[in-house]
């Protein structure tokens, strides 16, 4: 018990610093980012990532996939690969346990602010990101969406009231791979640019 307890605070520790580094490496190279799904959470409810979260989520827009693939050390991120579309990058250094999920902003066609996105189970949603708004997290520069509650309880109901597992709820918007803005196209042009780069 004592054993699992010192895994599970070491693993925190993890967490954190890998989130933190990867927003440090993002503000460095010009990346904006945004909190995202229960880092968002974990931001407007606890002031820091949810003590029992297995890993952190961020925005990213579509625009700046080179530069992540460019600016983080190699080996460090992957790409995920939902039946020929590139969903998130994942950064996960090696030495340590956990990892940063970055999931992609494409914009969404004539609706100024409204972004699409890809989940790697193949659900497609539509939420309107922006413009986004500047905070702090763990004293580091970064962003939240436009409307946090707004969204957080989109995705978990009463998200005041911790729950063991936050998982995503169903959304009306659900639909399969209807993907909009070219972003069933990113995964072959970045395959082509970056042959080293690992996808799974």
């Amino acid at each position: 018990m004592i054993c699992n307890l010192l895994f599970a605070s070491e693993s925190f520790k993890h967490l954190e610093k890998i989130l933190q580094d990867c927003m440090r490496i993002c503000n460095a190279n010009n990346i904006k980012v945004c909190l995202a799904f229960g880092t968002l959470l974990g931001w407007k409810r606890e002031g820091r990532i949810i003590p029992y979260d297995h890993d952190t989520d961020l925005f990213i827009h579509a625009k700046d996939i080179d530069r992540v693939i460019e600016s983080f050390p190699k080996g460090s991120v992957h790409a995920l690969n939902t039946k020929g579309v590139l969903a998130l990058l994942r950064y996960k250094p090696g030495k340590f346990h956990g990892h940063t999920d970055l999931y992609i902003l494409y914009p969404l066609d004539g609706k100024k602010g409204w972004c699409t996105m890809q989940l790697p189970d193949q659900r497609c949603y539509d939420f309107r990101m922006e413009p986004f708004k500047q905070t702090t997290f763990y004293g580091i520069d970064t962003h939240v969406p436009d409307d946090p509650h707004s969204l957080l309880t989109l995705w978990y109901g009463d998200y005041m009231k911790p729950k063991k597992h936050n998982y995503l709820a169903d959304y009306d918007k659900t639909c399969v791979l209807n993907i909009r803005g070219g972003c069933d196209k990113q995964l072959t042009r970045i395959m082509l640019k970056y042959p080293w780069f690992k996808i799974v």
